[in-house]
Order: structure tokens, then sequence, then C-alpha cells
């Protein structure tokens, strides 16, 4: 039996945001302003992996790169003012059966692995913390947004980058009729106000919001507290 808690914040009075006509239910939390998909909606495991690899991500593809650009660039903008660069090692979270960014990164000379839990499930690369982490396209798919959150904290050191692009709601979205929770595997949608809480509960400082789609965060040091 599923919780319509937030998976979030926790928050147990959640609201029912609609239904949509493919009879998909959608909540939303007064807290923190995350809309999410019903939990008892959600596809298996390996019906959403079956989903991903269907995705066509060709590191050869220049729109492709053109798309994922607007998350690297910003970051890398912000990571010249930190260092020189060579020493600034990142990891691509999310990436997918075509890692694209991290290969982005290295040919600006930024040292970048990647993690996908589906894909390149490297336990090890999970374990360290690194100057720059980016998310692209992939908070929307968390189902535990909580631990998914604190896992993404735990990867970026004092000090560094999270880079996180995905479709933001805001007043004048109709979550109903958005092209962008077509996709089954799109489940959570941030607010301003949802990237805002993350960022307070998460040890970050306040956001900065490049455009409607890309966030950056960078993490507070013991200094800074």
């Amino acid at each position: 039996m599923t919780c319509d808690c937030c998976p979030l914040c926790g928050n147990e009075e959640t609201e029912t945001y609609g239904v949509s006509r493919d009879e998909v239910r959608y909540l939303s939390c007064p807290v923190c302003r995350l809309v999410f998909r019903d939990r008892s909606m959600l596809l298996s495991e390996e019906e959403e992996k079956e989903r991903y690899a269907k995705h066509e991500n060709d590191p050869a593809d220049t729109r492709y790169r053109k798309f994922l650009a607007r998350l690297w660039h910003p970051v890398r903008d912000r990571l010249r003012t930190l260092s020189e660069g060579a020493s600034l090692k990142g990891i691509d979270f999310g990436a997918g059966p075509g890692p694209t960014l991290n290969l982005m990164a290295m040919e600006d000379g930024y040292p970048c692995v990647t993690y996908d839990p589906f894909f390149n499930p490297d336990r090890e690369a999970i374990t360290r913390q690194y100057a720059f982490v980016t998310c692209s396209e992939v908070v929307e798919h968390f189902n535990k947004v909580s631990v998914d959150m604190a896992l993404l904290t735990s990867l970026v050191e004092p000090g560094g980058l999270l880079g996180i692009m995905t479709s933001r709601h805001f007043e004048d979205t109709n979550i109903l009729k958005w092209h962008y929770r077509e996709d089954p595997t799109h489940i959570s949608f941030f607010h301003n106000d949802t990237v805002a809480y993350v960022a307070k509960q998460y040890g970050f400082e306040e956001p900065e919001f490049v455009s409607k789609s890309v966030v950056l965060l960078r993490k507070r040091t013991e200094d800074a507290c």
C-alpha cells in the first residue's frame, strides 16, 4: 500500500493536483511545491529501463550536444572561477545509455566519470566527492526524492557545484496538459520553491536559476554554515 505523503519533504497533508486524461493521478505538496505522480501508478523497473534504452543519445549528435550545453556551459563557466580546471573532477549522474556530457566536460579539460543506476551502476563512483556534479533530465525520474537528493548531495564536495537540468513547473503550468508529464517515467516535478527547499535542507547556498530548466547549486563550506 502506497502513501500519499510527499516523497521529498515527507509532508503527509498533500493535495490531489488532478487526474490526467489518461487517468493518472497527480498530487501536490503545499510545503515544498513538488508535484508528483501517484506512487501506486509507476512503471516497474523493467519497464522503466526498457523505455530508457530506446533513447537515442549519440555523442556524435550535434543537436544532442547543443541540448546538453544548456547545462554544461553554465557549469563550466562557474568552474573557471574556481581553478584552472584540470584538477577539478566531476561526475555526470544519470548519464543514460549514451553518455555524452562527460565527454564534453573532458574535451574542455575537466575529468568526468559517469554513473547510471541502469546502464552504468558503478557503486565505487558514488562513494567519492566531486568538484561538480551534473544531472541532466534526471530528477524528474526520481521516485524516492529525498533519498535521491541526499545521494546527489553526498557527491558534491564543500564549495562544489551541482548542476540540474529539468523542466520546472510555474504558476501558469497546467501539469495535466503538460507534454513533459506525458512520459510515464517523468514522475516528480520541481517548482522554484522546490529547488529552494532542496537548497536549504541539503546544505547549498541560494540557488542560481539560469533558465526555466537549468539551476546551479553551490554546496556550502563548513565556514559558511
